[in-house]
């Protein structure tokens, strides 16, 4: 995985198969490092804040083989806009797995994300809010 043009684009290559890389093109730039995970062992879920302050899941098929080049569920992409923030978004992010971001403030707060919710039955790819807490 790399992030490239600025930070407007995430690229997955798979060094274990052939198959093609992918892009994602966001609409403002990730801050920091966007975070990779398999979920339960069928999903690659991958974590990205951008810099306007949305945190972005991206849900993709995570079989061997084919990768993200099976079919993806509906709601694959999903946009959590966070709340506490105003203006840009600068400063550290820490992924700490699939439930759990916390963001580093350049005035020494520290801001954490967290959701219990990984499933889209009830979603339909509209942004939501996510739980945030101060520290």
């Amino acid at each position: 995985m790399r992030v490239i043009h600025g930070g407007l684009i995430l690229e997955l290559i798979s060094l274990s198969s052939d198959i093609p890389p992918i892009r994602f093109v966001f609409p403002a730039p990730i801050i920091s490092t966007p975070a990779i995970f398999l979920w339960e062992s069928y999903e690659v879920h991958i974590l990205a804040v951008t810099s306007v302050g949305s945190l972005y899941r991206l849900v993709l098929p995570g079989t061997t083989g084919k990768l993200w080049h099976d079919q993806v569920t509906k709601n694959w992409c999903r946009e959590h806009l966070i709340q506490n923030i105003r203006g840009d978004i600068k400063g550290l992010i820490h992924v700490q797995g699939t439930h759990t971001v916390t963001i580093g403030l350049t005035n020494g707060a520290i801001l954490r994300l967290e959701t219990e919710y990984l499933g889209d039955e009830d979603h339909d790819g509209e942004a939501s809010h996510i739980c945030c807490s101060w520290f």
